[in-house]
């Protein structure tokens, strides 16, 4: 075939370029058989193939690939073909690219790695996780970030699972101080708690905290509340609940060494949170977790007013009867808060009402059964473990732990 003039070859890569648009694969083919160079270059950076994978169009730069194309030729930016097809990301095209000898290298920060942990795709992750260096594992992105914790808020386990076979540094943090836990804790509640199992076996520690102050157990204490919240909508609206939970993630934390009456913004702890939030079942497992109940916030107020505040009865009854001090509180600071914190959602005389029935009750002896409860919670390191082991009944076992 006769040497094509500048002219032609311009109007031959022109054309092309229609086709990449148009996606009409035949109309590319015919252009190159007219001459049309596949590895051919563009004055100011990129390929033919980098175009068209920019363009998504996966069977013209499959074409250009089998016609000779450079796999790894990079467009003006330093991107190759499979680092695009990985911002996709396109499965099937990263997994041809990889075939045919694409390298996963580095571009300044990033990777495609990082790239396809981001976008959440575990399938584009397993196929360059088994082509990437030990450098492109450890290389942290602008923001500090390694392609394993990207992997621990955004992927499945089995990524994770991959990438702490190949490297287990789990003690690294990003800029923002967030390490492998705290992320996890960003990915849905089914992908976190085995995930986050997997990384504290990889010797991973609770003891996270960001730039914010932020520590794990919190992370999972706030997403249980809002769990919570988005689960009712959900009653209401499909009338159905969600099945993982992040009261159970709050549990794994624990039994891994959580601080339980940590205290955060406002100097609450997760039981302030937790009745603020109405959340009973994660009041419930805290109270049998051993917490303390009488911590005071930056306001000198403990769990049980905000029960009174949101005009939670049944909360309030729980905490007194678990043995929260009726007898130590200030039922005159109580009342000017509520008159001057009152909740939109709640009538200030409902939580006046619950406050003057606390009030009643503290002048009021606890009955024998309540105080034998609290003595024997006291006696046990695990209320729900320990409390089967003694010789009671079912019934009163149950009581033990809040469960009747």
């Amino acid at each position: 075939m006769a040497k094509r003039s500048l002219e032609e070859r311009k109007e031959l890569v022109k054309k092309f370029i229609e086709a990449i648009k148009k996606n009409d694969v035949n109309y590319a083919k015919e252009i190159l058989d007219e001459g049309l160079n596949a590895d051919y270059k563009f004055s100011k950076g990129g390929t033919l193939l980098t175009l068209s994978v920019q363009y998504r169009k996966p069977e013209i730069a499959k074409l250009l690939v089998n016609e000779g194309a450079d796999v790894d030729a990079e467009n003006e930016f330093r991107e190759s073909p499979l680092y695009l097809a990985s911002e996709i990301p396109d499965v099937e095209l990263i997994k041809f690219l990889l075939e045919h000898g694409a390298k996963v290298t580095a571009r300044e920060t990033n990777s495609p790695l990082h790239k396809v942990c981001t976008k959440g795709c575990s399938e584009a992750a397993k196929l360059i996780i088994e082509k990437s260096s030990d450098d492109i594992l450890r290389l942290c992105d602008i923001s500090g970030d390694n392609p394993l914790r990207i992997a621990c808020r955004a992927c499945t386990p089995e990524i994770v699972e991959l990438l702490l076979a190949r490297d287990s540094q789990t003690h690294t943090t990003c800029l923002l101080g967030n390490g492998v836990i705290l992320g996890a804790l960003r990915n849905s509640v089914e992908n976190a708690i085995p995930i986050v199992t997997m990384l504290f076996n990889a010797g991973a520690t609770v003891r996270e905290r960001n730039f914010w102050g932020l520590t794990p157990w919190f992370s999972a204490v706030e997403k249980s509340i809002w769990q919570l919240k988005k689960e009712e909508t959900r009653k209401i609206e499909e009338g159905i609940c969600g099945q993982p939970s992040y009261v159970d993630l709050c549990m794994l934390l624990l039994k891994h060494g959580c601080d339980i009456d940590e205290t955060y913004e406002r100097d609450q702890t997760a039981l302030h949170m937790a009745v603020i939030g109405n959340h009973e079942r994660l009041v419930r497992k805290l109270l049998i977790s051993g917490c303390n109940m009488e911590i005071r916030d930056h306001e000198d107020l403990v769990p049980l007013y905000y029960a009174c505040q949101n005009g939670n009865r049944r909360l309030a009854d729980l905490l007194v009867d678990y043995g929260a001090n009726l007898w130590g509180q200030n039922w005159h600071l109580w009342e000017m808060k509520l008159s001057q914190q009152r909740k939109e959602s709640v009538p200030l005389e409902e939580s006046m009402s619950l406050l003057n029935y606390l009030k009643l009750r503290s002048r009021e002896c606890l009955p024998l059964q309540s105080l034998c409860n609290i003595a024997i919670r006291k006696t046990l390191k695990n209320i729900e473990e320990d409390a089967v082991r003694l010789p009671l009944s079912k019934s009163m076992i149950e009581r033990i732990q809040l469960k009747a």
